[in-house]
């Protein structure tokens, strides 16, 4: 929701400047594209988003204005006593709530595909042109949407055309739909920390669908020597389609998934993190192999309840998730938060994604599916209730 206050600003009133108010204001774009360090918008398209018309007198704005002196926001009903917001990060500091325990901490990737230079016949002019290299696609965490990666080509019998040849990772698991192999399998009741290390050249607003959840805190690291120790973790195999043969080890592969094992147990680079990557956080002789600087606390519009979050390249941003209702306390122990109904109910899978639609369209999602808390009350029942 956001509120924006036009009283004072409407056609006629006389502005600081002694001259008549239009009534028409520009909801205008600064931002670059891909941002932030792209093309700036066009001042007569892109760089204009929406006009507003003000116009008449200003009524009585009856919803929350958490602008005004003394109100205040309790997640409960009027004068109940819950806190202004549960915390599971402390906005001032970056760092966890009072009283939150993290069962599990990812570490996990964004990820840009590249094409290489080729010359190919345009098919509306049949000329033979030079088409530049340019990202062919995004992952999340290098993993195509249903968890498969290219191993080969073959020929279909049917019609002697060639197609890929697929793999699954023997550390995803198959859901219960049997369509999808999946990665991110968190507990309902418990408490992650997700740390989203962007190594794409630009900013994705990254979107967890079923929970909210809590920005912590945003660090700069060194990508480039972060990308080289990534690409060196990987173990060969799959299939590049420049060369037509698996790719050798110590190279990145496209579409392959995370380098190494997924459970941190099986990736000594883990540093104690789910997702199968270098840990960001690694330290050598004391003193830290990517990370710079300290990490920068949420900004003001950020420190509360999110469902999408601003992932910056050069950075590793960290946010606390807890699948359950956002009103329970901080300290409610994993074993007695959960939702109303069942969210592993037939096996459904929720996602996470990118919320640029181009991206999203373009592999830049994955499907997840909550485990259910085998201590839950449900008082939302599937088929009575929803």
């Amino acid at each position: 929701i956001v509120i924006i206050d036009f009283a004072g600003y409407q056609a006629g009133v006389i502005g600081p400047n002694g001259l008549a108010y239009s009534g028409n204001w520009v909801l205008k774009n600064t931002a670059k594209s891909p941002f932030p360090a792209g093309t700036a918008p066009l001042g007569n398209s892109t760089a204009q988003i929406m006009q507003f018309k003000i116009v008449g007198q200003p009524g009585t704005d009856t919803s929350f204005n958490p602008a005004v002196a003394g109100v205040t926001l309790r997640s409960g009903p009027v004068g109940g006593t819950n806190p202004v917001i549960v915390r599971l990060a402390n906005p001032a500091t970056g760092t966890v709530g009072t009283g939150v325990t993290v069962q599990k901490t990812r570490l996990l990737t964004l990820n840009e595909v590249m094409g290489m230079p080729i010359n190919a016949i345009n098919p509306v002019t049949g000329i033979m042109t030079a088409y530049p290299g340019g990202p062919l696609e995004i992952l999340v965490n290098n993993t195509k949407w249903n968890g498969e990666y290219i191993n080969g080509v073959m020929t279909d019998p049917m019609t002697g055309h060639m197609m890929y040849t697929f793999a699954t990772r023997t550390d995803f698991t198959l859901d219960v739909a049997g369509y999808n192999w999946l990665s991110e399998l968190p507990k309902e009741g418990e408490t992650e920390v997700w740390e989203i290390v962007n190594l794409t050249a630009d900013a994705h607003p990254i979107h967890l669908h079923l929970v909210q959840f809590q920005l912590m805190n945003r660090q700069n690291f060194d990508a480039a020597k972060y990308n080289a120790n990534y690409a060196a973790a990987f173990p060969g195999g799959g299939y590049d389609m420049m060369t037509g043969q698996p790719y050798p080890a110590g190279m990145f592969i496209p579409g392959f998934g995370p380098p190494e094992n997924y459970d941190p147990a099986l990736n000594p680079l883990s540093g104690g993190k789910y997702g199968g990557n270098p840990d960001v956080a690694a330290v050598i002789k004391g003193k830290p192999k990517y990370l710079k600087g300290t990490p920068t606390a949420p900004l003001p519009h950020e420190v509360g309840w999110k469902d999408t979050v601003i992932v910056v390249p050069g950075q590793v941003t960290r946010i606390r998730t807890r699948w359950a209702p956002t009103d329970l306390p901080a300290s409610t122990p994993a074993a007695n938060a959960f939702f109303p109904f069942d969210p592993g109910a037939l096996g459904y899978d929720y996602v996470w994604h990118c919320h640029i639609i181009d991206h999203e369209d373009n592999e830049m999602m994955r499907p997840y599916a909550v485990t259910p808390n085998g201590n839950a009350n449900r008082t939302y029942i599937q088929g009575v209730d929803y």
